[in-house]
């Protein structure tokens, strides 16, 4: 199968693996967690489609989101900013378990470096999603952009230390 194609089935499997946890709606789960706390569902709706997306877990980018946007019913720019939010949350746990991990793998130098290497990268995605939004300050859509821009470099960060963290934990 092409590329794409895996892509495509693997974001379709996730998106049904989502729907069939039943994510709550973004409202209920505003409620239930404050911000940057991960809801069970979507934690569990994350692993689901990393785990059917095989070498492409970029499939995976956006999938809690989009569900949980889809469902909310009141204003279409607050769910998918609160939405993206949730999902980020799901993310951002990934990578901290992760770089914990890598803690534990790498000698004094390498984790000095990687530690470095990890702020400067918080520095970049704070500063390149805080532009998003304000390069469109005109558009009712720019607090959405610069949520979807966190989402995104947060989700493809996360992928790449997961990897290296798989790669280390295989030649050690």
């Amino acid at each position: 199968m092409p590329r794409s194609g895996r892509r495509t089935a693997a974001a379709v499997a996730g998106l049904l693996a989502l729907a069939a946890v039943g994510l709550p709606a973004p409202a209920a789960a505003t409620e239930l967690k404050s911000a940057g706390e991960v809801i069970a569902a979507d934690r569990d709706a994350m692993a689901q489609c990393l785990g059917e997306s095989g070498r492409a877990p970029s499939a995976c980018i956006g999938s809690i989101a989009l569900v949980c946007a889809r469902r909310d019913e009141g204003d279409r720019r607050a769910a998918e900013i609160a939405c993206s939010r949730r999902e980020v949350a799901v993310w951002r746990e990934r990578m901290t378990s992760a770089i914990a991990a890598l803690d534990g793998k790498l000698d004094g130098a390498a984790r000095t470096h990687f530690t470095a290497v990890q702020q400067a990268w918080e520095s970049y995605a704070d500063l390149n999603c805080s532009f998003i939004s304000q390069a469109f300050p005109a558009s009712p859509r720019a607090a959405v952009f610069e949520a979807g821009c966190e989402l995104r470099e947060v989700a493809e960060r996360t992928i790449h230390v997961e990897r290296l963290l798989r790669r280390l934990s295989e030649t050690r």
